[in-house]
């Protein structure tokens, strides 16, 4: 998962996001246990075509799945418009940095706007924000948004962890 440039340095290969579990002295990928196998993925993606079914049995398959599994609560999208404004003032940076890339502030290159980061403005991103926030169960944020394919939502009966409740990002 590393790479060394024509200087010397590392850099991290595509399909990372940096934070995999590496032996610090072999650098080998340290195998982790994963409950997500390629049947969920299936049911995952027939939910995601609008099956009713499976988008059923997937939400019945993670609620048990938090219920009885330890877990990590991530709240990165709790606060939607902070998460555009990551996008905008560090991800690409970061991504960059990462994997020893160069990528353009083009308008093909940002997934949330049809138009360069630096022609996004707080407007723009208070609006996407609430139209995600209204119209969308989610979003994976490899292509651009498309509010013409929502993505299907599960209600998890789970409440947050009372730390949680109440608090704003």
């Amino acid at each position: 998962m590393r790479r060394q440039d024509e200087n010397g340095e590392l850099y991290s290969l595509p399909g990372t996001d940096g934070c995999d579990y590496i032996d610090a002295e072999t650098f080998e990928i340290i195998p982790c246990a994963n409950f997500y196998d390629k049947n969920v993925h299936e049911v995952r993606l027939a939910s995601m075509r609008g099956n009713q079914e499976a988008l059923e049995m997937y939400q019945n398959w993670f609620e048990n799945v938090i219920e009885n599994l330890p877990g990590v609560h991530h709240y990165s999208w709790m606060n939607i418009e902070r998460k555009i404004k990551t996008y905008k003032n560090f991800w690409s940076k970061h991504w960059q940095s990462l994997y020893n890339i160069p990528q353009e502030d083009t308008i093909e290159n940002n997934m949330f706007f049809n138009k360069k980061w630096e022609d996004v403005t707080q407007e723009d991103i208070e609006h996407l924000a609430a139209r995600l926030s209204s119209e969308m169960g989610g979003w994976v944020f490899h292509q651009k948004v498309d509010f013409s394919k929502p993505t299907p939502s599960i209600t998890i009966k789970r409440q947050e962890p009372e730390v949680m409740l109440g608090f704003k990002l």
